[in-house]
């Protein structure tokens, strides 16, 4: 899977980015979690366009 979603041709190429430590493997799953979710601000404090202009 790690492969596949990293675009390697071959397995030893994810093979060589992958370490044992399994607090790194975890940090980094959660740092990519909140890459592709960014929390999002409440309705009440996101931007609003100005008047008689569109988005």
């Amino acid at each position: 899977m790690l492969r596949k979603t990293a675009g390697h041709d071959s397995l030893l190429t994810t093979q060589r980015y992958l370490h044992p430590d399994m607090s790194q493997i975890t940090n980094a799953g959660t740092a990519l979690t909140a890459h592709l979710n960014p929390v999002r601000a409440p309705l009440s404090l996101a931007v609003q366009p100005l008047p008689g202009r569109r988005r």
